[in-house]
Protein backbone atom coordinates (compact mmCIF):
# COMPACT_ATOMS: atom_id res chain seq x y z
CA UNK A 1 0.00 0.00 0.00
CA UNK A 2 1.09 3.37 -0.70
CA UNK A 3 1.82 5.49 1.75
CA UNK A 4 -1.39 8.10 3.87
CA UNK A 5 -0.97 10.98 4.55
CA UNK A 6 -3.40 12.07 7.96
CA UNK A 7 -4.31 16.29 8.18
CA UNK A 8 -7.01 18.31 8.62
CA UNK A 9 -10.18 18.89 6.56
CA UNK A 10 -9.41 22.35 4.34
CA UNK A 11 -12.44 24.01 2.38
CA UNK A 12 -10.88 22.44 -1.22
CA UNK A 13 -11.40 19.20 0.71
CA UNK A 14 -15.18 19.56 0.05
CA UNK A 15 -15.62 17.71 -3.46
CA UNK A 16 -13.53 14.77 -2.83
CA UNK A 17 -14.70 14.44 0.59
CA UNK A 18 -18.98 14.31 -1.25
CA UNK A 19 -17.71 11.91 -3.65
CA UNK A 20 -16.58 9.41 -0.70
CA UNK A 21 -19.46 10.04 0.89
CA UNK A 22 -21.87 9.31 -1.06
CA UNK A 23 -20.58 6.14 -2.51
CA UNK A 24 -19.88 5.54 1.62
CA UNK A 25 -23.05 6.71 2.96
CA UNK A 26 -25.62 9.54 1.56
CA UNK A 27 -26.25 8.03 -2.11
CA UNK A 28 -26.20 10.75 -5.20
CA UNK A 29 -29.36 12.79 -3.92
CA UNK A 30 -28.67 13.73 -0.66
CA UNK A 31 -26.87 16.91 -0.08
CA UNK A 32 -25.45 17.20 3.61
CA UNK A 33 -25.30 19.95 5.26
CA UNK A 34 -22.51 21.93 6.74
CA UNK A 35 -22.44 20.28 9.66
CA UNK A 36 -20.47 17.35 8.19
CA UNK A 37 -17.97 19.54 7.04
CA UNK A 38 -17.49 21.85 9.92
CA UNK A 39 -19.22 20.51 13.37
CA UNK A 40 -18.64 22.40 16.66
CA UNK A 41 -17.04 19.83 18.66
CA UNK A 42 -15.62 17.61 16.68
CA UNK A 43 -12.48 17.60 14.62
CA UNK A 44 -12.48 16.46 10.59
CA UNK A 45 -9.61 14.31 8.67
CA UNK A 46 -8.69 13.40 5.55
CA UNK A 47 -6.16 11.02 3.56
CA UNK A 48 -4.09 11.42 1.10
CA UNK A 49 -2.50 8.93 -1.35
CA UNK A 50 -0.40 9.98 -4.19
CA UNK A 51 -1.24 13.75 -3.89
CA UNK A 52 -5.28 12.26 -3.72
CA UNK A 53 -8.15 12.73 -0.84
CA UNK A 54 -8.67 9.14 -0.27
CA UNK A 55 -10.39 8.59 3.05
CA UNK A 56 -11.94 10.43 5.81
CA UNK A 57 -12.78 10.48 9.61
CA UNK A 58 -14.11 12.90 12.15
CA UNK A 59 -13.59 12.67 15.93
CA UNK A 60 -16.02 14.22 18.43
CA UNK A 61 -14.68 15.57 22.16
CA UNK A 62 -16.61 13.30 23.87
CA UNK A 63 -16.35 12.42 27.62
CA UNK A 64 -17.58 8.90 28.75
CA UNK A 65 -18.76 8.61 32.30
CA UNK A 66 -17.57 5.49 34.43
CA UNK A 67 -19.24 6.46 38.41
CA UNK A 68 -17.85 9.72 39.59
CA UNK A 69 -14.80 9.66 37.06
CA UNK A 70 -15.06 11.46 33.58
CA UNK A 71 -12.64 9.71 30.90
CA UNK A 72 -11.88 11.36 27.85
CA UNK A 73 -13.82 9.86 24.76
CA UNK A 74 -12.98 10.25 21.04
CA UNK A 75 -16.49 9.42 19.46
CA UNK A 76 -14.80 8.29 15.75
CA UNK A 77 -17.10 8.36 12.98
CA UNK A 78 -17.66 9.38 9.16
CA UNK A 79 -14.98 6.75 8.60
CA UNK A 80 -15.14 6.32 4.20
CA UNK A 81 -12.74 4.89 1.73
CA UNK A 82 -12.66 6.10 -2.07
CA UNK A 83 -14.32 3.07 -3.48
CA UNK A 84 -11.23 1.88 -5.24
CA UNK A 85 -9.03 1.92 -2.51
CA UNK A 86 -11.46 -0.31 -0.32
CA UNK A 87 -9.97 -3.37 0.63
CA UNK A 88 -6.78 -2.41 0.27
CA UNK A 89 -5.75 -1.49 4.07
CA UNK A 90 -6.37 2.04 4.18
CA UNK A 91 -9.77 2.11 6.00
CA UNK A 92 -7.79 0.14 8.94
CA UNK A 93 -4.71 2.58 8.81
CA UNK A 94 -7.53 5.73 8.62
CA UNK A 95 -8.41 4.19 12.38
CA UNK A 96 -4.97 3.24 13.33
CA UNK A 97 -3.75 6.66 12.81
CA UNK A 98 -7.07 8.27 14.71
CA UNK A 99 -6.21 5.91 17.64
CA UNK A 100 -2.53 7.51 17.61
CA UNK A 101 -3.97 10.90 17.37
CA UNK A 102 -6.09 10.34 20.60
CA UNK A 103 -3.42 8.76 22.36
CA UNK A 104 -1.27 12.33 21.47
CA UNK A 105 -4.19 14.27 22.53
CA UNK A 106 -4.64 12.55 26.07
CA UNK A 107 -7.90 11.02 24.96
CA UNK A 108 -7.79 7.31 27.05
CA UNK A 109 -11.18 5.95 25.49
CA UNK A 110 -12.89 5.29 22.37
CA UNK A 111 -16.14 4.85 20.61
CA UNK A 112 -18.12 4.42 17.64
CA UNK A 113 -21.22 3.09 15.79
CA UNK A 114 -19.56 0.29 13.46
CA UNK A 115 -21.12 -0.15 10.02
CA UNK A 116 -19.99 -4.03 10.62
CA UNK A 117 -18.91 -5.12 14.59
CA UNK A 118 -16.46 -8.03 13.02
CA UNK A 119 -14.08 -5.38 11.30
CA UNK A 120 -13.74 -2.52 14.27
CA UNK A 121 -13.22 -5.66 16.22
CA UNK A 122 -10.44 -6.74 14.97
CA UNK A 123 -9.18 -3.05 15.53
CA UNK A 124 -9.74 -3.93 19.40
CA UNK A 125 -13.09 -2.06 19.48
CA UNK A 126 -15.78 -4.09 21.15
CA UNK A 127 -19.65 -3.50 21.87
CA UNK A 128 -20.54 -2.68 25.36
CA UNK A 129 -23.81 -2.09 27.01
CA UNK A 130 -27.19 -2.82 25.16
CA UNK A 131 -29.61 -0.46 23.40
CA UNK A 132 -32.96 -1.79 23.51
CA UNK A 133 -35.48 -0.51 20.52
CA UNK A 134 -38.84 -0.88 21.75
CA UNK A 135 -41.62 -0.96 19.14
CA UNK A 136 -45.84 -0.99 20.11
CA UNK A 137 -48.80 -0.66 18.47
CA UNK A 138 -50.13 2.54 19.51
CA UNK A 139 -53.55 0.60 20.76
CA UNK A 140 -50.95 -1.58 23.30
CA UNK A 141 -49.64 1.14 24.95
CA UNK A 142 -50.07 0.62 28.43
CA UNK A 143 -53.19 3.75 29.69
CA UNK A 144 -50.45 5.16 32.16
CA UNK A 145 -51.60 8.40 34.09
CA UNK A 146 -48.34 9.75 35.59
CA UNK A 147 -49.41 12.49 37.52
CA UNK A 148 -46.99 15.26 36.60
CA UNK A 149 -47.88 17.90 34.03
CA UNK A 150 -46.39 18.11 31.16
CA UNK A 151 -45.49 21.04 28.68
CA UNK A 152 -43.76 21.28 25.66
CA UNK A 153 -40.32 23.23 25.74
CA UNK A 154 -38.18 24.87 23.31
CA UNK A 155 -34.44 23.81 22.48
CA UNK A 156 -33.48 27.14 24.10
CA UNK A 157 -34.86 25.77 27.33
CA UNK A 158 -32.29 22.81 27.49
CA UNK A 159 -31.18 23.29 30.67
CA UNK A 160 -34.74 22.54 32.23
CA UNK A 161 -33.80 18.79 30.69
CA UNK A 162 -30.32 19.08 32.22
CA UNK A 163 -30.75 18.08 35.63
CA UNK A 164 -33.01 15.07 34.23
CA UNK A 165 -29.67 14.23 31.60
CA UNK A 166 -27.10 14.22 33.97
CA UNK A 167 -29.16 11.83 36.63
CA UNK A 168 -29.01 9.06 33.84
CA UNK A 169 -24.77 10.57 33.66
CA UNK A 170 -24.11 9.12 37.10
CA UNK A 171 -26.53 5.56 36.50
CA UNK A 172 -25.29 4.50 33.58
CA UNK A 173 -21.34 4.34 32.13
CA UNK A 174 -20.22 5.47 28.86
CA UNK A 175 -22.80 8.59 29.38
CA UNK A 176 -21.47 11.74 27.76
CA UNK A 177 -22.14 14.93 30.31
CA UNK A 178 -23.48 17.29 27.34
CA UNK A 179 -22.37 20.91 26.42
CA UNK A 180 -24.71 23.75 25.59
CA UNK A 181 -23.56 23.01 21.73
CA UNK A 182 -24.54 19.69 22.15
CA UNK A 183 -27.68 19.94 23.56
CA UNK A 184 -28.38 22.30 20.41
CA UNK A 185 -27.28 19.89 18.15
CA UNK A 186 -29.64 17.28 19.58
CA UNK A 187 -32.64 19.35 20.17
CA UNK A 188 -32.04 21.26 16.83
CA UNK A 189 -30.25 19.74 14.48
CA UNK A 190 -29.12 21.28 11.16
CA UNK A 191 -31.16 24.45 12.79
CA UNK A 192 -33.98 22.50 12.88
CA UNK A 193 -36.18 22.37 15.96
CA UNK A 194 -37.33 18.87 17.34
CA UNK A 195 -40.76 19.04 19.40
CA UNK A 196 -39.79 18.54 23.55
CA UNK A 197 -42.33 17.12 25.96
CA UNK A 198 -41.26 17.89 29.41
CA UNK A 199 -42.97 15.94 32.54
CA UNK A 200 -43.07 17.65 36.16
CA UNK A 201 -41.41 20.52 37.43
CA UNK A 202 -38.64 20.39 38.11
CA UNK A 203 -37.92 17.68 34.95
CA UNK A 204 -38.46 14.45 35.98
CA UNK A 205 -38.66 12.94 32.53
CA UNK A 206 -38.37 14.77 28.85
CA UNK A 207 -39.31 13.05 25.28
CA UNK A 208 -37.66 14.50 22.31
CA UNK A 209 -39.14 13.90 18.38
CA UNK A 210 -39.61 15.03 15.14
CA UNK A 211 -43.03 13.91 13.87
CA UNK A 212 -43.57 11.72 11.24
CA UNK A 213 -44.92 12.87 8.04
CA UNK A 214 -46.77 9.93 7.50
CA UNK A 215 -50.26 9.98 8.80
CA UNK A 216 -51.06 6.73 11.12
CA UNK A 217 -47.51 5.43 10.60
CA UNK A 218 -44.51 4.17 12.81
CA UNK A 219 -43.51 7.62 15.15
CA UNK A 220 -40.18 7.13 16.00
CA UNK A 221 -38.67 8.68 19.68
CA UNK A 222 -35.60 10.64 19.15
CA UNK A 223 -34.41 10.66 22.83
CA UNK A 224 -36.34 9.61 26.01
CA UNK A 225 -35.00 9.98 29.20
CA UNK A 226 -36.56 9.71 32.99
CA UNK A 227 -34.91 10.11 36.39
CA UNK A 228 -37.59 8.41 38.49
CA UNK A 229 -40.27 5.94 38.55
CA UNK A 230 -42.47 8.89 38.54
CA UNK A 231 -40.86 9.90 35.06
CA UNK A 232 -41.08 7.09 33.80
CA UNK A 233 -45.30 6.81 34.19
CA UNK A 234 -44.90 10.08 32.80
CA UNK A 235 -42.91 9.40 29.82
CA UNK A 236 -45.24 6.31 28.99
CA UNK A 237 -48.31 8.90 28.98
CA UNK A 238 -46.76 10.98 26.42
CA UNK A 239 -45.63 8.18 24.17
CA UNK A 240 -49.90 7.62 24.57
CA UNK A 241 -50.72 11.17 23.68
CA UNK A 242 -47.77 10.55 20.88
CA UNK A 243 -49.55 7.46 19.55
CA UNK A 244 -52.82 8.89 19.33
CA UNK A 245 -52.91 9.27 15.16
CA UNK A 246 -49.99 6.98 14.23
CA UNK A 247 -50.24 3.41 14.17
CA UNK A 248 -46.89 2.18 16.11
CA UNK A 249 -44.43 4.27 18.66
CA UNK A 250 -40.80 3.23 19.17
CA UNK A 251 -38.25 4.37 21.20
CA UNK A 252 -34.57 3.02 22.68
CA UNK A 253 -34.27 1.97 26.48
CA UNK A 254 -30.94 0.94 28.59
CA UNK A 255 -30.41 -2.11 29.24
CA UNK A 256 -32.05 -2.50 32.61
CA UNK A 257 -35.06 -1.99 30.09
CA UNK A 258 -38.08 -0.89 32.30
CA UNK A 259 -40.74 -1.59 29.70
CA UNK A 260 -40.02 -5.07 29.65
CA UNK A 261 -40.47 -5.71 33.02
CA UNK A 262 -44.22 -4.48 33.68
CA UNK A 263 -45.73 -3.28 29.84
CA UNK A 264 -44.73 -6.41 27.89
CA UNK A 265 -47.54 -7.31 25.71
CA UNK A 266 -48.97 -8.96 22.37
CA UNK A 267 -47.31 -7.95 19.10
CA UNK A 268 -44.46 -5.20 21.40
CA UNK A 269 -41.23 -6.22 19.88
CA UNK A 270 -37.85 -5.92 21.64
CA UNK A 271 -34.41 -5.82 20.07
CA UNK A 272 -30.71 -4.81 20.07
CA UNK A 273 -30.68 -1.74 18.16
CA UNK A 274 -27.25 0.49 17.17
CA UNK A 275 -25.11 -1.08 20.16
CA UNK A 276 -22.30 1.22 21.05
CA UNK A 277 -18.35 0.32 20.80
CA UNK A 278 -16.00 1.20 22.83
CA UNK A 279 -12.05 0.67 23.21
CA UNK A 280 -9.68 1.48 25.30
CA UNK A 281 -6.77 3.94 23.15
CA UNK A 282 -4.43 4.28 26.76
CA UNK A 283 -4.63 1.54 29.30
CA UNK A 284 -2.80 3.41 32.19
CA UNK A 285 -4.18 6.37 31.33
CA UNK A 286 -8.00 5.07 31.38
CA UNK A 287 -7.05 3.24 34.74
CA UNK A 288 -5.68 6.51 36.36
CA UNK A 289 -9.02 8.70 35.40
CA UNK A 290 -11.19 6.42 37.45
CA UNK A 291 -12.34 7.33 41.24
CA UNK A 292 -12.57 4.29 43.42
CA UNK A 293 -13.96 4.40 46.61
CA UNK A 294 -12.01 1.51 48.11
CA UNK A 295 -8.03 0.17 48.19
CA UNK A 296 -6.87 -2.68 46.61
CA UNK A 297 -3.85 -3.89 43.97
CA UNK A 298 -3.30 -6.25 41.03
CA UNK A 299 -1.28 -6.59 38.11
CA UNK A 300 -2.64 -6.98 34.58
CA UNK A 301 -1.44 -7.73 31.32
CA UNK A 302 -3.65 -6.60 28.42
CA UNK A 303 -3.27 -7.48 24.81
CA UNK A 304 -2.92 -5.25 21.90
CA UNK A 305 -1.89 -6.23 18.34
CA UNK A 306 -3.16 -2.49 17.08
CA UNK A 307 -1.85 -0.01 20.06
CA UNK A 308 1.45 -3.02 21.73
CA UNK A 309 2.40 -0.13 24.24
CA UNK A 310 -1.03 -1.15 26.03
CA UNK A 311 0.24 -3.87 27.17
CA UNK A 312 2.38 -3.42 30.19
CA UNK A 313 2.08 -5.98 32.01
CA UNK A 314 1.21 -3.45 34.24
CA UNK A 315 0.80 -2.83 38.54
CA UNK A 316 -2.12 -1.26 39.19
CA UNK A 317 -2.53 0.16 43.14
CA UNK A 318 -5.55 2.18 44.11
CA UNK A 319 -7.03 4.19 47.35
CA UNK A 320 -10.12 6.35 47.77
CA UNK A 321 -10.14 8.61 45.09
CA UNK A 322 -6.53 7.58 43.67
CA UNK A 323 -5.25 4.69 41.06
CA UNK A 324 -1.50 4.33 40.45
CA UNK A 325 -0.46 2.35 37.46
CA UNK A 326 3.20 1.26 36.80
CA UNK A 327 5.39 -1.19 35.02
CA UNK A 328 5.31 -4.42 36.52
CA UNK A 329 7.37 -8.02 35.67
CA UNK A 330 4.33 -10.25 35.75
CA UNK A 331 0.50 -10.63 35.54
CA UNK A 332 -1.65 -12.27 37.62
CA UNK A 333 -4.78 -11.16 34.73
CA UNK A 334 -4.18 -11.41 31.54
CA UNK A 335 -7.33 -9.86 28.83
CA UNK A 336 -7.51 -8.58 25.21
CA UNK A 337 -7.82 -5.07 24.33
CA UNK A 338 -11.38 -6.18 24.03
CA UNK A 339 -12.35 -7.62 27.11
CA UNK A 340 -10.35 -4.91 28.99
CA UNK A 341 -12.62 -2.24 27.50
CA UNK A 342 -15.67 -3.87 28.25
CA UNK A 343 -14.49 -4.58 32.01
CA UNK A 344 -13.47 -0.94 32.12
CA UNK A 345 -16.91 0.17 31.27
CA UNK A 346 -18.41 -2.39 33.04
CA UNK A 347 -20.64 -4.64 31.24
CA UNK A 348 -19.68 -7.53 30.49
CA UNK A 349 -18.66 -6.75 33.84
CA UNK A 350 -14.91 -8.61 34.83
CA UNK A 351 -16.58 -11.36 36.64
CA UNK A 352 -18.80 -12.16 33.37
CA UNK A 353 -15.49 -11.79 31.18
CA UNK A 354 -13.62 -14.02 33.73
CA UNK A 355 -16.21 -16.48 33.83
CA UNK A 356 -16.49 -16.98 29.93
CA UNK A 357 -13.20 -17.54 29.43
CA UNK A 358 -11.94 -13.41 28.22
CA UNK A 359 -9.80 -12.89 31.18
CA UNK A 360 -7.38 -15.42 32.33
CA UNK A 361 -6.21 -14.82 35.81
CA UNK A 362 -4.04 -16.81 38.70
CA UNK A 363 -4.93 -14.95 41.68
CA UNK A 364 -9.01 -15.09 43.35
CA UNK A 365 -7.61 -12.29 45.19
CA UNK A 366 -6.04 -9.78 42.22
CA UNK A 367 -9.73 -10.30 40.29
CA UNK A 368 -11.52 -9.23 42.99
CA UNK A 369 -9.32 -6.55 43.45
CA UNK A 370 -10.11 -5.57 39.68
CA UNK A 371 -13.32 -6.27 39.74
CA UNK A 372 -13.90 -3.81 42.69
CA UNK A 373 -12.18 -1.28 40.79
CA UNK A 374 -14.01 -1.87 37.79
CA UNK A 375 -17.41 -2.77 39.30
CA UNK A 376 -19.69 -4.10 36.97
CA UNK A 377 -22.41 -1.66 35.91
CA UNK A 378 -25.09 -0.61 33.08
CA UNK A 379 -23.29 1.22 30.04
CA UNK A 380 -25.72 2.95 27.67
CA UNK A 381 -24.81 6.10 25.53
CA UNK A 382 -27.25 7.99 23.76
CA UNK A 383 -25.22 10.40 22.08
CA UNK A 384 -25.68 9.37 18.28
CA UNK A 385 -22.53 10.70 15.84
Amino acid sequence: MKPLTMRDFAPTDREPALRIWEDAFLGDNAEPSEEWFSLPGARLFVWEQGGEVCATARIHDFQASRGEARLQCGGLAVVAVALPLRRTGVGAQVVRDCLAWMRAEGCPLSSLYAFREAWYRSLGYEVCGRRWKVSVPAGRLPAVEGGLPIREASPEEWSLLEPCHAAWVRRYCGMNPRTEQRWKKVLAPSGKPHSVLVAGEPAQAYVVLRSTAEFSGEQAITEAVWETPEGYRAFLEILAKVGMNRSKVSWHEPPDLPYLAEHFDTDVEVSLSRPVMFRANDVPGALRALHPDGDGEFTVEVVDEVIPENRGPWAVRYKPGEVEVSPAKAAEIVLDIRAFSQALLGQPSLRELARAGRAASSSARALEAAAALMPESHVYCLEFF
